[in-house]
């Protein structure tokens, strides 16, 4: 199930290098995940988020990772508390941009959920 109405936002401010125990991957970017007013909670669903080479201000579904990750993007993992999530690659334009579709286990009709970007390997 794809979700509508989700207002992805990556966090600029939180990225930051990983410890070595917490991942093989050197960076890290908090995206949170709003909810939009659903009558329940949506379990399940796919999130659109782009990640990009270069510098940029993160916006919407677009998150940039600066030189950190390969070209192919082929570095980037999504986690939240529980684990690694399930996610694929829609498209890729090595150097510049790829689509992911992400699996969100639970996104709260109000309300908010935090998943971790993880690149740079």
């Amino acid at each position: 199930m794809v979700c509508l109405g989700v207002e992805v936002l990556a966090d600029n401010t939180k990225q930051s290098k990983t410890s070595q125990a917490e991942s093989e991957l050197k960076y890290v970017k908090s995206v949170r995940i709003q909810g939009s007013a659903w009558d329940s909670d949506q379990t399940d669903c796919q999130i659109k988020l782009v990640c990009r080479q270069g510098v940029g201000k993160d916006a919407g579904e677009e998150a940039y990772l600066g030189s950190k990750a390969r070209d192919n993007f082929g570095d980037v993992r999504f986690r939240d508390e529980t684990g690694t999530l399930h996610y694929w690659m829609e498209k890729c334009e090595p150097g510049e941009r790829a689509v992911f579709w992400v699996r969100i286990p639970k996104i709260p009709s109000k309300g908010s959920v935090r998943v971790q970007l993880h690149y740079g390997n």
